[in-house]
């Protein structure tokens, strides 16, 4: 390669990723490691529960719901929903999420852990 391809100029002109700004809504609990994983242009932004999306691209709602889903996409239609349950959430709840307009829901925690439920006090 010479100058001309690889030069200052030539990397400057190249496209950069767009930026993302991610909103974590709710207790952060296990996502301390989360902007070490995060690409570079993303922004990580966290919220309350029941915070609204302004300015946000997508947003990961922790121990999610179907009216938590459905309240985000009411204050914004542009907006990327991804949810969050427990890793022992009932079935349906994932369902009831992923009909209420959340893209993906996830299980958070151990799958080898017993419920909470069923664990010692």
């Amino acid at each position: 390669m010479n100058e001309c391809t690889t030069g200052p100029a030539a990397r400057a002109a190249q496209p950069q990723p767009p930026v993302v700004t991610l909103l974590v809504v709710g207790p952060a609990g296990c996502l301390h490691e989360l902007p070490g994983h995060l690409p570079a242009a993303w922004q990580l932004r966290w919220a309350e529960t029941g915070a609204q999306p302004s300015g946000a691209d997508m947003v990961l709602v922790m121990d999610a719901d179907a009216g938590a889903v459905a309240q985000m996409l009411r204050s914004s239609h542009e907006v990327v929903v991804v949810a969050a349950v427990a890793n022992h959430a009932p079935a349906r709840t994932v369902v009831e999420i992923l009909n209420a307009g959340a893209v993906a829901c996830v299980r958070l925690g151990d799958p080898g852990a017993p419920p909470r439920s069923s664990r010692p006090t």
